[in-house]
């Protein structure tokens, strides 16, 4: 018989809002381990099935001790409320042999837990929680606990590498832990040019400032005076739409530009066949909110549209301008739509462009490349000792 797996426990707050596929692929693909979910809310079953899911459970303290910890020990709030042993409890019931936090927000939550946990700790860093939450006073207050406890931190992007750095992180504990697709179901399609000029463009996207859905409103105008069977789809939602809206109307596109809402992966991965040009011309968002590498972005390139963005934070690190994708500078929808018209009128590029951008896909970011490299990370974190450094 061979030796029993080690059991990876990923917190995650929520599991799972209906944009996280990239978390529940990377929770259910594990091979060499066994994995167990912790959260504080369960949501979507239906859409991300999964077994081994655990809603904490608040532990029982008598209250002499709560008062023994809150007002002699001065624990914090989460260990004198009985959070802390609960989730110790819960996580020794379950055979945790390394607990994996899920966003730095999280991590800052939990940091009180990881003064009493013996066992390696690793934390992931994915975008708004690296630029904007952990930066928050109170977050602040504990991520030099995180930085001493996690055994390795993980990041999406060597952009954040920096950024992790500047908050005082050791680098040797930080590792890249890229974005996977799943090319099984973003399938590489080949695309006939439009003879009648009809081109279909696309953004898919929460509809944030920083995701840069102006810019490409403003350059699609441009692109439907060079083209004007062309038209523009934008998939998503946020609080950005009113705006949004009013641009369209204001530059006379509301029959050129729709808004179908938030779909589905499969609405998505359909639209993503039907389309010849993906935008995304992101720019940092207030207080820092930053992108890292867009899902949407990664998943466009692997079935073979051309696409457009900036140099923001890790973009370039995905997508190799005039090589794979295109770049061109924030907030600048002329230089945007000038672009797009070129490669429009040169067919050998466009087909270039489209083969790159599926190409960098399966030798970057394929599903089965990732999770090798995650578990790996694992592996790493279980078989050394604590990593040295304090910050």
């Amino acid at each position: 018989m061979g030796m029993p797996q080690r059991t990876v426990t990923s917190f995650i707050g929520t599991f799972l809002k209906p944009e996280m596929w990239h978390v529940y692929n990377q929770v259910t693909g594990l091979r060499r381990f066994r994995s167990v979910v912790l959260t504080r809310e369960h949501q979507n079953m239906d859409l991300f099935p999964f077994e081994d899911v655990h809603p904490v459970r608040r532990f029982r303290m008598p209250l002499w001790k709560r008062g023994w910890l809150k007002y002699v020990k001065r624990e914090p709030k989460l260990v004198y409320r009985g959070l802390v042993p609960g989730l110790i409890e819960q996580l020794e019931e379950l055979g945790t042999d390394l607990l994996h936090v899920y966003f730095g927000h999280e991590a800052t939550r939990l940091a009180p837990l990881f003064d009493h946990w013996d066992r390696p700790i690793v934390v992931s860093f994915h975008g708004a929680d690296l630029g904007v939450y952990v930066r928050r006073p109170n977050d602040i207050e504990w991520l030099p606990t995180v930085f001493r406890h996690a055994r390795l931190l993980l990041v999406r992007c060597e952009y954040f590498v920096g950024q992790l750095v500047e908050l005082g992180c050791p680098p040797e504990k930080i590792r890249l832990n890229r974005t996977h697709i799943r090319l099984d179901f973003f399938r590489e399609a080949r695309r006939p040019m439009p003879d009648d000029g009809a081109w279909r463009l696309l953004q898919a996207c929460r509809l944030l400032p920083k995701k840069g859905v102006l810019t490409s409103i403003r350059a699609f105008a441009r692109f439907a005076s060079a083209f004007p069977g062309a038209t523009l789809t934008i998939a998503g939602d946020g609080p950005q739409l009113p705006e949004l809206e009013r641009e369209v109307a204001a530059l006379g596109l509301g029959d050129k530009v729709s808004f179908p809402g938030f779909l589905d992966r499969d609405a998505l991965s359909a639209l993503y066949q039907r389309s010849h040009f993906f935008l995304h011309p992101s720019s940092s968002g207030r207080h820092n909110d930053i992108e890292g590498i867009p899902n949407s972005l990664l998943e466009a390139m692997a079935t073979g549209l051309v696409c457009a963005s900036t140099a923001h934070a890790g973009i370039p690190e995905a997508m190799r301008d005039g090589i794979d994708g295109l770049l061109v500078p924030s907030e600048d929808s002329d230089r945007l739509a000038a672009t797009l018209i070129e490669v429009a009128r040169d067919p050998a590029r466009y087909r270039a462009l489209s083969a790159g951008a599926a190409a960098r896909i399966r030798d970057e970011f394929s599903y089965e490349r990732q999770i090798g490299a995650l578990e790996s990370i694992y592996e790493e974190a279980l078989g050394s000792p604590e990593v040295p450094g304090q910050p």
